[in-house]
């Protein structure tokens, strides 16, 4: 998958959330794409072309906690 592809499933799980939950739902991006994400190995760029708001500079830092996590967990299939 490219940038763009992977910025927007971000986009719209993170649009989607609720709202205390957003933050959560970019962790759970990353671990749902974490195969994706591994074969760009560029957080950051993803987190910028989702342009998530409110924006926040540590976005690729949390994808990257997701894509490490990911070998350790499965997710359950229900949303919140």
């Amino acid at each position: 998958m490219k940038v763009d592809e992977l910025a927007a499933k971000l986009k719209d799980e993170y649009e989607n959330a609720p709202k205390d939950e957003q933050g959560a739902s970019v962790i759970l991006f990353a671990i749902k794409y974490a195969s994706e994400l591994d074969e760009l190995s560029n957080n950051a760029a993803v987190a910028r072309a989702a342009n998530l708001t409110p924006p926040k500079n540590d976005w690729g830092t949390e994808i990257g906690y997701g894509r490490k996590l990911a070998k350790y967990v499965s997710l359950k299939g229900n949303k919140p």
